[in-house]
């Protein structure tokens, strides 16, 4: 009786699911993209990352890099969005989402939050910089050797073994 109780049961997603509020990166697509409760901290947050991009990189707002501000007031629901175009602007994204520019990255964690006394709690509890995939971008040791060494295949080495077997004196004759 205790299994009918626990049988899986299929559901249908009426809507999209809401993301947790800070920034995440995407590396397929090479952008970064906030998730704000209002429309005030993410155009707060579009201001302060195209400075410190635009200074700390030298890059381009109009070349370099987009930025995208979509919002669904109803959810309160704001998703900033910053796709890096060129070289360059790909470049300074590797550098913010593998820890190479900290001050850069810790500017984009806390840009939608105003800077006075009054806040300093949440600057301080601003979420950490995450890629939105489940797996770290870091290989574990196994998958890592899986993929450096990969597994014989079996093919090339019985191919390999029938060319070893041959004796040299008919490989030389046969080149020659």
């Amino acid at each position: 009786m205790a299994q009918d109780a626990f049988t899986p049961q299929p559901i249908e997603l009426t809507r999209e699911t809401s993301h947790d509020l800070g920034v995440c990166f995407d590396p397929e697509n090479i952008i970064l993209q906030g998730f704000y409760t209002d429309e005030i901290s993410a155009y707060r947050a579009r201001r302060l990352w195209s400075q410190t991009l635009s200074a700390h990189f030298l890059l381009d707002p109009e070349h370099d890099f987009n930025f995208q501000i979509l919002g669904n007031p109803e959810n309160a629901q704001y998703t900033l969005t910053c796709k890096f175009v060129t070289a360059c602007g790909r470049y300074a994204f590797w550098r913010i989402t593998n820890h190479q520019a900290p001050e850069v990255q810790y500017v984009i964690e806390t840009a939608h939050i105003p800077i006075c006394h009054s806040r300093h709690e949440d600057i301080l509890c601003a979420p950490d910089l995450h890629s939105i995939h489940e797996k770290p971008l870091i290989l574990s040791s196994g998958e890592l050797s899986e993929m450096l060494f990969p597994k014989p295949n079996r093919k090339f080495s019985s191919w390999l073994k029938k060319i070893l077997s041959v004796p040299f004196i008919t490989l030389r004759n046969y080149c020659s």
